[in-house]
């Protein structure tokens, strides 16, 4: 005779964990709370959102455009004869 108890693993127990919280989640889309900025109607909170947005999205492609720079800058030095 089996005298084995489902889900007494960790593993198992950890993933019955992950499957029942995220059917709770997915079941009653409730929980989900918008942040302040986002679910605010004020324009400028929302202008505010938008800005801070552009702002992330274009920092990184700055960050990489002034490393090009700097080194198309140093290997143009190097080049130059002294």
């Amino acid at each position: 005779m089996n005298s084995r108890v489902p889900f007494t693993s960790k593993t198992n127990l950890a993933w019955l964990t992950l499957i029942s919280t995220l059917t709770i989640v997915m079941l009653n889309p409730g929980f989900a709370w918008a942040c302040p900025s986002c679910a605010n109607l004020q324009d400028a909170n929302r202008q505010a959102f938008v800005n801070s947005t552009v702002f992330l999205s274009l920092m990184p492609v700055g960050m990489i455009a002034v490393i090009v720079i700097w080194v198309w800058r140093k290997m143009r030095q190097a080049e130059t004869p002294r």
